[in-house]
């Protein structure tokens, strides 16, 4: 469901961004983009191993949502501390803010 209040909805959005001179292409599942801050939902469907926690599970996707962060900030003009990151994790049923 779409957030309340004024927010874009961005869903499955391919995005291709020079960043640091290099070219970064990805595909955002889900952004809020509001006036004054934005967060990016990521979907991961690979289980979590019963050994780690989410929050360890997490770790391994960190630089990739510090790519989507400085990504995103290009595209909005928004402050990278401004985007806020979120993984769901579909099994557990877990979300983690990375």
């Amino acid at each position: 469901a779409k957030p309340e209040g004024d927010v874009q909805l961005w869903r499955e959005r391919a995005f291709d961004v020079v960043v640091d001179n290099e070219m970064i292409s990805g595909v955002f599942d889900r952004v809020h983009v509001y006036a004054d801050r934005a967060e990016i939902i990521d979907f991961k469907s690979d289980r979590v191993r019963d050994d780690l926690s989410p929050e360890q599970a997490a770790e391994k996707y960190a630089p990739q949502m510090a790519t989507y962060r400085q990504a995103l900030a290009k595209f909005t003009g928004l402050a990278e501390s401004a985007i806020r990151c979120s993984l769901v994790f579909t099994h557990p049923c877990t979300v983690v803010e990375v």
